[in-house]
């Protein structure tokens, strides 16, 4: 949500921090020694429109389709 969409960050190891997803990972590896890459998805208009849920779990928009590299 918080990364501008397309841009990417990574790490090489780091805490869950409240992450649901990450605290699985943790718990299916044994540890949070493990690299995260996080994309941006950033697009606030759509994300207060359709909330979190959907948001994530929503296709591209054809904008948003634009401007991935292909």
């Amino acid at each position: 949500f918080y990364l501008e969409f397309g841009k990417v960050r990574y790490r090489a190891n780091g805490a869950a921090a409240g992450n649901n997803g990450l605290k699985s990972i943790d718990a299916a590896l044994g540890g949070s020694d493990y690299a995260r890459v996080r994309i941006g998805t950033g697009n606030d208009e759509l994300r207060a429109k359709l909330g979190d849920i959907e948001f994530v779990l929503s296709k591209f928009t054809s904008e948003e389709k634009e401007k991935l590299p292909m």
